[in-house]
């Protein structure tokens, strides 16, 4: 998932091997189908359509936790991204 998370970035930048060979365009859209790819199993498991939505907001999730990361430490990271974006699919559980 990191270069997903790379392609994705922060406000202003994205890094990572997408970004060196394709555009930020194609590293959002990898990371849509990425996300919901992730959920796509547990939802027809559990028969529960948020999982579908929580896994497509993979992209915003990661642009704007990274951000708020940049902000507070000045280095690119998606280490507050990750347990928000888990936080969302355990949200999408429960309804």
């Amino acid at each position: 998932m990191g270069e997903e998370a790379g392609g994705v970035g922060r406000y202003g930048k994205a890094w990572g091997p997408y970004i060196t060979h394709f555009d930020r365009e194609f590293a959002v859209k990898k990371s849509i189908i990425r996300g919901v790819f992730t959920t796509a199993l547990m939802a027809v498991i559990t028969s529960n359509p948020w999982l579908l939505l929580a896994g497509a907001s993979f992209p915003v999730v990661y642009y704007v936790f990274q951000t708020i990361y940049f902000w507070i430490y000045k280095k690119d990271s998606w280490a507050l991204a990750e347990p928000a974006y888990g936080a969302i699919i355990g949200a999408a559980f429960l309804l």
